[in-house]
């Protein structure tokens, strides 16, 4: 049982902490001055030093993985919400026999999630290879 609430004490200390690190982080700090500033508000109740830069490196590591986490989700999100607009933009088009309009609302759909068929490019013109060794075009020698 004592495991357990040391372990929330942790975990609620490492939370704080990464608080303050993001808020410093969002602000434009580096690493560095992020350790510099926590050394004088926070101190590592384990060792009774203040943290050191790795602990900042890790914190600042989760923090990205959560910031990007998070992003991956309010990208669905988004996603979900002009899928149902294209939907009832798409109903609508059909009620008023408007097919034009469902075949923008197709191709909107099919672009937003991906499945439309890639483009072929032709690409034409001359190719010219040079042939560089140590400084030295071969084509001269």
């Amino acid at each position: 049982m004592a495991l357990t609430s040391r372990r929330r004490a942790n975990r609620a200390i490492v939370e704080a902490r990464r608080q303050r690190v993001a808020s410093l982080k969002l602000r434009g700090l580096t690493a560095r001055e992020i350790q510099a500033i926590l050394a004088q508000a926070m101190i590592n109740v384990e060792t009774g030093e203040p943290y050191g830069l790795g602990t900042i490196g890790r914190d600042l590591v989760a923090l990205k993985k959560q910031w990007k986490e998070a992003a991956k989700a309010d990208i669905a999100k988004h996603i979900a919400r002009e899928l149902a607009e294209l939907t009832e933009h798409r109903r609508a088009a059909w009620a008023g026999k408007e097919l034009d309009e469902v075949r923008q609302g197709l191709a909107l759909e099919m672009k937003l999630l991906g499945t439309q068929a890639p483009e072929k490019t032709n690409i034409t013109g001359d190719l010219t290879i040079t042939k560089v060794i140590g400084g030295v075009d071969l084509d001269k020698v």
